[in-house]
């Protein structure tokens, strides 16, 4: 399978569980007030460092300061990426929901996506997959090709119908990403999903190639862009165990 992200494999090992435990007032007040003493400098380096200082502090109320540096339209994208990082760190409960919740409010694409990718790699687990499911429904193409990629690499049970039914996205990036993300779980639903997923695709569109390369991967044949090939053989051999070399 073509390799996507480092975190989709990291994902697949299905990372749950929340250790953290909120910090008593003194200590969050100290947290507070160091990190706005840091982050009010005009120096760019020192607000990414007031920002990473921020990593390990397992409290639902630090989670408003990270996303208060995503929110800032002026800030640098370096400084931002620190703060996506540090959200990978959280790992109480009552924080990581936080993060859930202001995650959809964050307007910007790009970041939404990044965030879930740190939130797959750190957190994954039940939690995730109903965020998941969620963000498959998103009108941002962007978090829709994650929330597939990512559901596909934890081979979501929930997922698998909604991965499906994004083989009709009408963004072809969301489409390519379930045709990956469905071979992936290599199964025979999965071939029974693309060749059907196939006969929908307009003659010519290069997202025939895709459906091949992945059904060619789970069952080792190269029957090209014929849906109707594919069908007549996959009637013949439905019973015999696939033989793929991987996708």
């Amino acid at each position: 399978m073509k390799q996507r992200v480092i975190w989709l494999v990291l994902l697949a090992l299905g990372i749950g569980t929340f250790l953290g435990a909120e910090l008593d007032s003194k200590s969050w007040n100290q947290v507070k007030k160091q990190f706005r003493v840091r982050y009010s400098s005009k120096v760019d380096s020192e607000r990414e460092a007031a920002v990473r200082a921020l990593s390990g502090q397992d409290d639902r109320r630090v989670v408003g300061l990270v996303f208060a540096v995503l929110g800032n339209s002026r800030e640098k994208q370096f400084v931002k990426e620190a703060a996506i990082q540090v959200l990978g760190t959280f790992r109480d409960e009552k924080a990581v929901t936080e993060i859930f919740k202001k995650w959809k409010k964050l307007r910007d694409a790009g970041v939404r996506g990044q965030v879930l990718s740190v939130l797959a790699e750190n957190i994954g687990g039940k939690k995730l997959e109903d965020i998941l499911l969620k963000a498959i429904k998103s009108r941002d193409p962007v978090t829709r090709v994650v929330a597939v990629d990512a559901l596909g690499a934890m081979k979501s049970e929930k997922g698998f119908q909604v991965i499906d039914k994004a083989l009709r996205d009408p963004v072809k990036s969301v489409q390519v990403s379930a045709i990956q993300a469905l071979a992936g779980y290599g199964d025979k639903r999965a071939v029974e999903a693309l060749i059907e997923g196939m006969g929908k695709v307009p003659s010519g569109d290069r997202l025939e190639d895709d459906y091949a390369r992945a059904l060619h991967g789970l069952t080792g044949k190269n029957l090209g862009s014929s849906q109707v090939q594919w069908q007549s053989w996959w009637n013949a051999n439905k019973d015999k165990p696939l033989s793929g070399p991987g996708y």
